[in-house]
Order: C-alpha cells, then sequence, then structure tokens
C-alpha cells in the first residue's frame, strides 16, 4: 500500500482539478478528494450564522406550526367609538350616521380607525401609533386581505362591506380589535 496524499498536496489536487493515480488504489485518499471536491471551503469565506429569528421560523416550519405561532397574540381595547358617544343636540346629524371613529389601544400600541360609508362601498383610513408615533410597516389583516402601513403610520382601504375584526402585526405582537359590530345604535 502507498503512502496517503498530504494534505497540501490534496488540496492543490483539487483547486486544479485533477485527480492523482494514486486515489485508484487508496480508497482513503479517494473519499477525502471526493470530500474536498464536493464541499471544498478553503478559500472560500465561511458561512454566515443566521439571525436567530430565521432560524426560529425554519424550525417552526418544521415542527408543522403555522407561520403566527410565535407571535404573541392581545386584543385592544376600544377605547373611544363615536357611535356610543352621546353627542351634544346640535351636533347630532345624518352626516354622523355615515361616520365613525374608532380608538384602539394595548400599551405601548394604539390603532385610530376613521369609518365612512358612501352609497355603495366603504372607506377606511387607519392610524397604526407606538408610543405616539407612527408604525411604518405594521402588516395589518383585514379578512383574508393584507396590508402594510406608511412611513407615517396610515393605512387605507375600501370595501363593500365593513371588517367584523382587525389583526394588526407589530412587531413580535399580533393586536387585535374586539369584534366590531356596524349596527347604529340611537343616539339619544
Amino acid at each position: 500500500m502507498s503512502k496517503h496524499i498530504d494534505r497540501k498536496a490534496m488540496i492543490k489536487a483539487v483547486r486544479d482539478g485533477r485527480k492523482p493515480k494514486h486515489l485508484e488504489e487508496c480508497s482513503d485518499c479517494r473519499a477525502d478528494y471526493i470530500l474536498l471536491k464536493e464541499f471544498f471551503m478553503v478559500g472560500k469565506r465561511a458561512l454566515d450564522i443566521p439571525p436567530a429569528g430565521w432560524i426560529d421560523k425554519a424550525a417552526a416550519i418544521m415542527e408543522g406550526k403555522g407561520a403566527l405561532s410565535g407571535i404573541i397574540g392581545k386584543i385592544a381595547e376600544l377605547v373611544f367609538d363615536s357611535w356610543t358617544s352621546p353627542q351634544p343636540a346640535g351636533v347630532r346629524g345624518i352626516g354622523l350616521r355615515d361616520e365613525r371613529r374608532m380608538r384602539f389601544e394595548l400599551t405601548p400600541f394604539a390603532f385610530d380607525l376613521r369609518a365612512e360609508k358612501s352609497k355603495d362601498k366603504w372607506s377606511f383610513v387607519g392610524q397604526v401609533l407606538k408610543e405616539g408615533s407612527p408604525v411604518d410597516g405594521a402588516e395589518i389583516l383585514i379578512g383574508k386581505t393584507s396590508r402594510t402601513s406608511d412611513s407615517s403610520g396610515f393605512i387605507q382601504w375600501s370595501s363593500k362591506t365593513p371588517p367584523s375584526k382587525i389583526r394588526l402585526i407589530i412587531e413580535e405582537f399580533a393586536v387585535d380589535t374586539p369584534d366590531l359590530t356596524w349596527k347604529k345604535r340611537s343616539a339619544h
């Protein structure tokens, strides 16, 4: 049995793309050559370590968990609803029946929503805030539709029917609104 190829000579052979004759008779060197050829890393940059969040997401996928399973879910409190606030007699009118303003809060987040009904659709404008500052890139789920807030924290959409629930995904939090009803109560 002949002597094994030294490490430097094996690396040079792989790098040059030549196969030494010695490999025909030495299974150990042949295995080393194949390994180096398939997974050659000499002179290449080491692999980066992925962010921990990516590893957690990949593990969740492999475990069969949904994409949102690691998100902490909470229900925001409805702290203002223009439809439930009594209005002074001089302010009540037909226009207020077709417009609604709401504010939902879950410290440190807030979501202001304005809804306006026209003849055949509802138009909505919302703003997502964190500690009073606009949140850029918050994901807002309305039914099966997803939208993203702009740099001022605003989101706009319209639909034929108003949503029964809205979910905000901000950082690692999922903030749900309470169930929403759209029947105007008497304003006496």
